[in-house]
């Protein structure tokens, strides 16, 4: 299936972490979480693990990059 449904076990907020609004824009600092799933995760053709760099990148180099919510623009 293209879209899986997992439990979460635990998650990790980073420490510093704060969401902030400055001057009626979100600021958001060190926004990352890490999610703890309960139990294997099923991949296949749809479902795989994110690819991550194994060094630098090039200047002008393409680049693909994962995330989800607000963007600065509010989009």
């Amino acid at each position: 299936p293209a879209v899986a449904d997992y439990a979460i076990r635990m998650t990790v907020v980073h420490s510093g972490w704060r969401d902030n609004d400055i001057n009626g824009r979100d600021h958001i600092t060190d926004d990352i979480c890490l999610l703890y799933i309960r139990g294997p995760i099923a991949f296949n053709k749809h479902v795989q693990p994110a690819k991550l760099a194994t060094g630098p990148t090039a200047d002008g180099e393409s680049v693909l990059v994962y995330g989800w919510g607000k963007t600065p623009t509010g989009s």
